[in-house]
């Protein structure tokens, strides 16, 4: 009976060892799945956390490129209100320009006009001034021309008076008239001739 027991607790210590080894075995398998895939797990969060580093990194610089862009923006922005103002100034300053040309043209023609006019007016009192000139010569000529024949007659009145006094002359006027017609026609002659070439 005690053999047969002993047989009995031998043989469940050797089921049991064996269930330990099993176990063991089956322990160590774990324990190297495990191992496994612990390591498998930290490469992975490595990877995840290079890859996480990475991402920030891209995220910082793409935050760093953003702000650049606003700043360049913004500064695009200020040039662009600054050209507009720039450029509003730069036609006001065309506008005004091409007023006061547009004036400067209208005094221009108007002072032209006036030139125009007062050489209008030069002419004319030139024209006067040279008939007035060529009237005083004409007026000259003529009284030339009346002083040479009031003279011409005075010395035709002398002639004439000369003659009369012919029939003074001697005892009896009646001889000296034909003397004195003759000499009247010929004063008369010389008288006409003179007083058409004055």
């Amino acid at each position: 009976m005690l053999r047969s027991d002993l047989d009995s607790a031998e043989q469940d210590n050797q089921q049991l060892q064996t269930q330990v080894d099993q176990a063991a075995q089956a322990g160590a398998t774990a324990a190297d799945q495990a191992a496994a895939l612990y390591s498998d797990v930290a490469q992975q969060l490595d990877a995840t956390s290079e890859a996480l580093t990475t991402a920030e990194q891209d995220v910082a610089e793409a935050k760093k490129v953003g702000r650049a862009a606003a700043a360049a923006a913004t500064a695009a922005t200020a040039a662009a209100v600054r050209a507009r103002k720039a450029a509003e100034e730069a036609d006001a300053d065309l506008a005004e320009a091409n007023e006061e040309a547009e004036q400067a043209t209208g005094e221009a023609d108007r002072a032209q006009a006036e030139v125009d006019q007062a050489e209008a007016k030069t002419g004319k009192a030139e024209a006067e001034a040279d008939e007035a000139h060529a009237e005083r010569d004409k007026a000259v000529a003529d009284a030339e021309v009346a002083k040479s024949r009031a003279a011409i007659a005075g010395e035709c009145a002398k002639a004439y008076v000369s003659a009369l006094a012919l029939l003074l002359e001697g005892d009896r006027a009646r001889d000296q008239v034909a003397a004195v017609r003759d000499r009247f026609r010929a004063i008369t002659a010389d008288c006409k001739t003179a007083l058409s070439g004055s």
